[in-house]
């Protein structure tokens, strides 16, 4: 038996094309973040991509936050540091309420999404309407922390002076 065509309102495709640069830049930050704990862990990148592999994006950056701390204690940058990781996490979270939520299209070029949990054994509810501007202003957020991120840690770990390409760090095993 063939399953029935959809009754449901769809989601309006800007909408569904920000929701997708939403994914493709914070895919990219993903990378950025895991490439550069791979520096961190050592020389060896094998052994970077057989700690992170498989790693949630917040537990990745709980131990990047950790070897960048413990390899940079008296960096200079705490500050600017502690500021990246606030954003970077600030961007997690909320690419997490993308993900996870129930989208309710309403046919409009807008969509409430909507989501339970529990917390503190408590049940929680939220809702938010989302217009595909505001999805592509938050496409354009991630972008603006990776690109902040990179920068940070180009200077930080002196990239320059190292002699291997930095595209090599992403080629596979």
């Amino acid at each position: 038996m063939d399953r029935p065509a959809s009754t449901s309102p769809t989601v309006d495709g800007e909408l569904l094309k920000a929701i997708g640069q939403v994914t493709i830049n914070f895919s990219r930050l993903h990378a950025e973040v895991e490439t550069f704990a791979w520096r961190l862990i050592g020389p060896n990148h094998r052994a970077g991509r057989i700690v992170t592999s498989g790693m949630t994006f917040g537990k990745l950056l709980e131990l990047f936050e950790a070897l960048f701390r413990t390899r940079k204690p008296d960096s200079g940058t705490r500050e600017r540091f502690t500021t990246i990781i606030a954003d970077l996490k600030a961007v997690n979270a909320e690419r997490n309420k993308v993900f996870h939520s129930f989208w309710h299209p309403d046919g409009a070029g807008t969509a409430t999404r909507s989501k339970l949990g529990h917390k503190r054994g408590l049940m929680t509810a939220w809702s938010k309407r989302t217009t595909a501007p505001e999805m592509a202003d938050f496409a354009e957020r991630i972008a603006d922390v990776s690109w902040q991120f990179t920068q940070f840690m180009v200077r930080a770990l002196d990239w320059e002076s190292d002699q291997r390409d930095p595209t090599e760090m992403r080629r596979p095993i």
